[in-house]
């Protein structure tokens, strides 16, 4: 399923591979970093930074939503468009 998502704020899959015990999932590479080490690297964000990167989720989340997806682990990596 997440072979097919393709939107600008969902970070694509590359793909997947099984060895033994273990299940490598393979990512596209986000250099922004999470939102925690940027909160940590820059102090706290201006009004207009927060509404840009929550713009950013909530598009995210209803292109999943449209698609009938439900997101249970939403972890917020940010690559910075300023």
């Amino acid at each position: 399923m997440y072979q097919q998502l393709e939107h600008e704020n969902i970070v694509k899959y590359i793909g997947a591979k099984m060895e033994k015990d273990s299940i490598y999932i393979y990512m596209e590479y986000m250099c922004g970093g999470s939102l925690a080490s940027l909160l940590q690297q820059y102090g706290p964000f201006e009004e207009k930074v927060i509404k840009k990167f929550t713009k950013q989720v909530v598009l995210g989340l209803d292109y999943l939503h449209e698609k009938g997806i439900v997101h249970r682990d939403v972890k917020v990596i940010w690559i910075l468009h300023f």
